[in-house]
């Protein structure tokens, strides 16, 4: 099946990683627009090229995966920055209503973010002004959230005042910031349109980086309020923590409705607490989300005593959720609250009966376990492990290995190539080698947000690293890797493009005591 994609922006976790996707499916062809029509960062996109290439592109398709963030501002981050005028955007709307009338049969599915409002002050991504205002905004705005629905003058609320003491906004920041969010939720509201009206089959409103207070929470509840007023949509609607992530997930579910499909999870936490743990960047508890995810890529949870399609094995914080970059000195409850062990044994048994295994690696944010992936090594059990993601948010991870779980039934060197890709980027480079390039690169003219300087030097120093620990685990002796191109798309630190080769190579033997890669069983829809 043919499907139309139009990315959140031009990285590679929205532009790549679901082509790579698709490619280890089994009959999935990912058309994708030329990336000369994607911006860079805060430079929009052609928004009018790609109208143009949505509809130039869409006879044959089965489906299209389309972000509005992309169509409507040119991507995720000008939609942070632009000041166009809600009516210049609500005709950019229409291509999705030709679209659905040139191709009536296409099923179209569409996100569109809910802006957020980052607790720390940079302009990295956001205006130029939110460098220096951007925690004050965001205080002021968690304050004022608080207040109107009466939560508690706790000490939390008294440090935010405290903070703010002294500190004036200008008017004009507020007022442009505020004004922006407006536009946007407006476009928000506009999108429910066209679902009552039969042109969208799915809609995703994603929360990026979201708070259980302040602008985004107040952005989620205004956008509820206006779903009471679209009944029949509940169904074809969803609202939940994620961004990056949901290309991959739409693909998920346009594939499975195609199929005529619909997979059953079965998850499993790595600690009694795990569910409901409310992850870094996140504003419900794990459960809570599991659940929103699992029903947008078109699958289901388990019922009690059936057989579910892919076991899915949950990687959480003991109690308390903490940055990756800090494993070493990890907070005493990812030890005591938390068996890792039984996790990495249960997860080995699984293999060994033949059932389908996937692994989100939740357990810290913005990167993987460490400790799990070695304990995974060491059992055997990583070459037949169906998905895997430990990137950024709880969100993001979790969208990732559920589309990756679905869609790996094509050809086993692409599977087996999505795996390394994963421990290279989520787990190696995220969890430790980043923080050894933050550490040299200032010697080198660069900094955390800047490589520019040295980014030949940078993508040698972390081809070099990656190689070194990808080598050290049994994994690399199955599937050997035989080269790695790494990039900076941003040019900075934060993300990589990770392109990693590797060997043809014959069918996984039964290492981890008689494990199948065999195809699983999907329930019918």
């Amino acid at each position: 099946m043919r499907i139309l994609l139009l990315p959140l922006d031009e990285r590679p976790c929205n532009r790549l990683l679901p082509a790579m996707l698709a490619q280890s499916a089994s009959d999935v062809e990912l058309v994708g627009p030329d990336p000369a029509l994607l911006g860079h960062k805060k430079q929009p996109a052609d928004t009018s090229g790609l109208r143009d290439f949505l509809l130039e592109k869409a006879a044959g398709c089965q489906a299209a995966v389309i972000s509005l963030d992309m169509l409507l501002y040119g991507g995720l981050v000008p939609s942070r920055l632009h000041h166009e005028k809600a009516e210049v955007l609500r005709g950019r709307l229409d291509v999705l209503r030709r679209l659905h009338a040139a191709h009536p049969d296409m099923r179209l599915y569409a996100f569109m973010t809910l802006m957020r409002a980052p607790r720390y002050s940079s302009a990295d991504e956001e205006p130029d002004y939110y460098g220096t205002y951007g925690r004050a905004l965001f205080l002021r705005a968690w304050l004022a959230d608080r207040k109107t629905r009466g939560a508690a003058d706790d000490g939390q609320a008294r440090a935010a005042r405290a903070e703010l003491d002294g500190v004036t906004i200008p008017q004009d920041v507020i007022d442009d910031y505020e004004h922006r969010r407006a536009v946007n939720a407006s476009l928000n509201e506009e999108a429910l349109r066209l679902v009552d009206e039969g042109v969208l089959d799915y809609l995703v409103f994603p929360q990026d980086d979201s708070s259980p207070y302040g602008y985004t929470a107040i952005a989620q509840r205004r956008l509820r309020a206006a779903m009471l007023a679209h009944p029949a949509s509940y169904r074809r609607v969803a609202v939940y923590p994620g961004s990056d992530e949901v290309g991959m997930t739409l693909l998920c579910r346009a594939v499975c409705q195609a199929r005529g499909v619909r997979p059953v999870f079965r998850p499993h936490f790595a600690s009694t607490l795990g569910a409901q743990i409310v992850p870094l960047y996140e504003d419900r508890p794990m459960l809570e989300t599991l659940g929103a995810h699992v029903l947008a890529c078109g699958g289901r949870l388990a019922q009690a005593g059936e057989k579910a399609d892919i076991e899915l094995m949950i990687d959480c914080p003991g109690r308390v959720a903490q940055e990756a970059q800090w494993q070493e000195d990890r907070d005493v409850s990812y030890d005591a609250w938390r068996n890792l062990q039984a996790f990495v044994d249960q997860t080995q048994q699984f293999v060994a009966q033949g059932r389908r295994v996937a692994v989100c690696d939740s357990a810290y944010a913005n990167g993987g376990d460490l400790e799990l992936v070695d304990r995974l090594d060491e059992a055997g059990v990583l070459p037949h492990i169906r998905g895997y993601a430990g990137w950024n948010t709880n969100a993001n991870t979790l969208g990732t290995t559920l589309a990756q779980a679905v869609l790996s039934d094509g050809p086993e060197q692409a599977v087996r190539r999505n795996l390394v890709a994963r421990l290279l980027e989520d787990v190696f480079y995220q969890s430790a080698v980043r923080w050894e390039l933050a550490d040299q690169a200032g010697a080198h003219g660069g900094d955390y947000f800047d490589v520019t300087a040295c980014e030949d030097w940078a993508q040698t120093f972390v081809r070099q690293r990656l190689e070194e620990r990808y080598g050290r685990l049994r994994l690399s002796t199955v599937i050997p890797l035989t080269s790695l191109d790494i990039d900076f798309p941003w040019h900075r630190m934060f993300e990589i493009g990770c392109r990693p080769q590797i060997a043809q190579s014959g069918a996984i033997g039964t290492g981890a005591r008689g494990a199948s890669d065999g195809p699983a069983r999907q329930g019918r829809a």
